[in-house]
C-alpha cells in the first residue's frame, strides 16, 4: 500500500513559485495604488475648484468664492472659502482638505503668494483671479488641472 501525501521538497517548490508570483505582483500594484491616489485626489481638488466657481457664479451667499492653495514642508493642503480673497474671508464658511503625505502640488503660470496660490472666482460670472496649472505629484507621477481665463477647470 502506498502512501500518499506531500513531500518537503514540493511544498518547498510550492512556497517558492508563491514567493516569485508575489514579487512579481508587488510592482503592478504599487504602480495601481500610486495611480489611484494621484487620480482620486486630482479629482477631489478639480470638483473643489469647480465648487467655488459654481457657488460664485450662483451668487451663494451674494459673494464670491475661491481656493487656497498651501504648499507646505510636509503635508500640502487646499482651503475652500467664502469672500473676495483668502486673507478677507469668511472663516466660519472654510472647508480645508489635508493632502496625503508625499502628494504634493505645483504651480505653473499662477501668481504665487509666499508659495501658496489664492484662486478666487467673482460673484455672478465666475471668472477666476488667476489661470495657469496646478500639477498635482504623487509617486513620481503628475497629473494637471487647468484653470483658464474664463474659469473652465479641466482635468488632464
Amino acid at each position: 500500500m502506498k502512501e500518499q501525501g506531500l513531500t518537503i521538497v514540493e511544498i518547498l517548490l510550492v512556497v517558492s513559485l508563491m514567493a516569485l508570483l508575489l514579487s512579481l505582483a508587488s510592482p503592478a500594484y504599487n504602480y495601481f495604488r500610486t495611480s489611484t491616489q494621484l487620480n482620486e485626489n486630482t479629482a477631489q481638488l478639480t470638483q473643489a475648484l469647480r465648487l467655488a466657481r459654481q457657488r460664485s457664479l450662483a451668487g451663494y451667499h451674494n459673494s464670491a468664492h475661491g481656493v487656497w492653495l498651501e504648499r507646505n514642508s510636509g503635508v500640502d493642503r487646499y482651503v475652500i472659502y467664502q469672500g473676495s480673497s483668502y486673507a478677507t474671508r469668511d472663516t466660519a464658511n472654510d472647508r480645508e482638505v489635508w493632502l496625503i503625505n508625499n502628494l504634493g502640488l505645483s504651480f505653473t503660470d499662477l501668481t504665487l503668494t509666499n508659495d501658496d496660490v489664492d484662486l478666487n472666482f467673482s460673484s455672478g460670472t465666475g471668472l477666476p483671479s488667476d489661470f495657469g496649472t496646478i500639477n498635482v505629484q504623487f509617486g513620481g507621477r503628475n497629473k494637471s488641472i487647468i484653470i483658464n481665463s474664463a474659469g473652465l477647470i479641466e482635468m488632464q
